[in-house]
């Protein structure tokens, strides 16, 4: 087990890739949690509402979690990143990373909303505009629109795992699909709540008659990117910004574009690593759209948030 010089545990990069990639239906037999099989899923049989597939992902309707081996470790067992990433990547034997992928349509779930925790909003506002140096007016407006808000929830061992909860609405003003991003110190959680319609964005959006349109791949980089240009004394609302999510349904921007016939310009800002990359080489190849493309790089950093974290930082020293 790797031991610091100051006596804590870490992990190295290959260890966290291979915790990353960990079944979590094998994490849970070699675990000895109680299955019960139907076809390709797996139930707990304490939890009937908690879903295992043979492709190593798993659902806990009834809480809104879902992820692999990983976020079973942390969001279920309660576990810190550094033992989960140190006990998935075989540090003592419990559990292998996946070697194959097997396509499994997911679990047939109603999208319901987790309960929001009004009490504890002081605590998302400082996660965003302080951890995340994101702008304050920017974030109480979302907030205002009902665009995102905290869910809270207790785990069996007293502690309290908090998610922001990123709504999207479809062209009704009806939520139908919800991204979380765990905000505990340490958490790396990130998903999407079961039954979410994958071909609706998640917006921050522009003024009225506002003809361009920034895509991203996570909310908090739309307003992180929102901010920069605030701080650089740009009108930030004359664009659009949206967030995929990292996994959209095919034909996700062009359904947001048909109701916005005014948009003349598409701004790509993906992360500045190999999947943002790869995004931005397909968007173009999914649309159909007569007006100008842009691929726009953050200027430092792998993504907009980063970005904003760095510069900000750096601000603070001058």
């Amino acid at each position: 087990m790797p031991i610091s010089r100051s006596g804590k545990k870490y992990f190295t990069q290959h260890q966290y890739e291979t915790a990353m990639a960990a079944s979590a239906l094998e994490y849970a037999r070699r675990q000895g949690y109680d299955l019960v099989g139907h076809g390709d899923r797996y139930h707990l049989r304490e939890h009937d509402s908690m879903i295992f597939l043979s492709d190593g992902r798993w659902y806990w309707n009834s809480r809104h979690l879902s992820g692999r081996a990983f976020e079973f470790c942390r969001e279920y067992e309660g576990r810190s990143m550094v033992d989960a990433v140190l006990r998935l990547s075989g540090e003592d034997g419990a559990c292998l990373p996946v070697t194959a992928y097997t396509a499994v349509s997911e679990p047939e779930v109603e999208f319901t909303l987790p309960p929001p925790a009004s009490d504890a909003t002081g605590i998302l506002v400082k996660y965003l505009t302080e951890r995340r140096c994101c702008d304050g007016e920017i974030v109480r407006d979302l907030l205002r629109q009902k665009r995102v808000y905290i869910s809270c929830r207790p785990t069996a061992d007293n502690k309290v795992i908090r998610n922001a909860v990123f709504i999207s609405y479809d062209g009704h003003g009806v939520p139908c699909a919800a991204i979380l991003r765990g905000i505990n110190y340490g958490s790396q959680f990130k998903g999407i709540v079961p039954g979410s319609d994958k071909s609706v964005v998640w917006e921050l959006p522009g003024k009225p008659g506002a003809d361009m349109v920034a895509i991203f791949e996570a909310p908090i980089d739309a307003i992180s990117h929102a901010t920069l240009e605030k701080q650089a004394g740009i009108e930030w609302q004359k664009t659009h910004r949206l967030a995929l999510a990292g996994n959209p349904a095919p034909g996700t921007v062009s359904k947001w574009l048909a109701h916005h016939p005014e948009i003349q310009t598409i701004k790509m800002c993906f992360d500045n690593d190999e999947a943002g990359r790869n995004f931005a080489k397909q968007l173009p190849l999914t649309v159909s759209f007569t007006g100008q493309i842009v691929d726009l790089l953050p200027p430092s950093g792998k993504d907009w948030n980063e970005c904003l974290v760095t510069l900000t930082k750096r601000k603070d020293f001058e």
